[in-house]
Formats: structure tokens, sequence, C-alpha cells
């Protein structure tokens, strides 16, 4: 039997409305979930869960860690849960989805609705952001070095008018 492993990375109450779309876009397929320590009990109540995966690690999911269990095994989708329907803000997660050894990834919002992300599309947006980032830092820069130039002068100044 195929192993679909729900990656929880939003509210356990958005559980509550993702997984009757997850269970019924794969209902042939044995339903895993991938959660902090935090919400084992609350996941151990649904009882379309057949395997709860604990991710051991205190922050949020970093590709770099990983969860005992999850790492070793194939499976056939891996559903990122995201507070809205475009994933933005869940990249960390996303780039921990590629870590998993799984046919397909998609994200589900909070309208249960299941879309199909390319693993091309997680590392471009990576790309993106890092880059994003670094160029930020660029241009940002020689205006904190001006800013400080201008207070050291500045204070230079004050001190020779007393």
């Amino acid at each position: 039997m195929t192993e679909t492993l729900i990656i929880r990375s939003a509210s356990i109450q958005q559980l509550d409305l993702n997984l009757p779309a997850v269970k019924n876009r794969f209902g042939g397929s044995m339903l895993s979930l991938l959660t902090h320590s935090h919400c084992v009990k609350a996941a151990e109540k649904y009882p379309d869960i057949d395997r709860v995966y604990v991710y051991k690690h205190k922050s949020g999911f970093r590709f770099w860690q990983k969860a005992a269990g999850v790492t070793n095994r194939s499976f056939e989708a891996t559903v990122v849960q995201t507070a809205n329907a475009s994933g933005s803000g869940y990249l960390n997660v996303l780039l921990f989805a590629l870590t998993v050894r799984a046919k397909k990834i998609y994200i589900c919002g909070p309208a249960s609705e299941i879309t199909e992300i390319k693993k091309s599309t997680i590392v471009l947006k990576t790309i993106f952001t890092v880059t994003f980032k670094f160029v930020s830092i660029i241009l940002t820069l020689p205006a904190v070095i001006m800013l400080c130039i201008i207070a050291i002068v500045g204070g230079s100044l004050l001190k020779n008018k007393k």
C-alpha cells in the first residue's frame, strides 16, 4: 500500500478542515502525519491518520534537520499544509519537503484546495528569495555606511561647537 505524508505546518484546527480533502484525493493511500512533539496527542485522535511521525526539533521545519522514520521511507505524495493558497511564507517547509522521498509535493491551504507544486518551482523560489535578500543587503549597505559616517561626523561637529 502506498503512503502519503502530511506535513503539519499549519494549526491543528486546519487539519480538521484539510483531512477530508486529503483523504478524498489520496483515498487509496495510507495517511501519515509529520508533526512537532507538542501536537502528537492531538494528532493521534484522528482515526484517518494511520501513522504519526514526530519532528523532534523545537524550531520550524529545516531541510538540514531530519525527521526520524521519514527520511528512510518512500511516499507516494507529500502534502504541505499552509495557511494560504499560494504557500507563501512556507518556503522552509517546502524545502524540507524536498528532503522527503516522495513522487510529488502538494500544497493544501485553508480552503482545502490541493495543488501540486513542482520540485523545480521550490528550487526556483529559493534561488529568487536568496538572491532578493542578497541584493537587498548589498543595496542597503551603502545607506547604512553613510548614516554611520553622518552620525560620526555629526557627533564630532557637535563636540567641536561646545
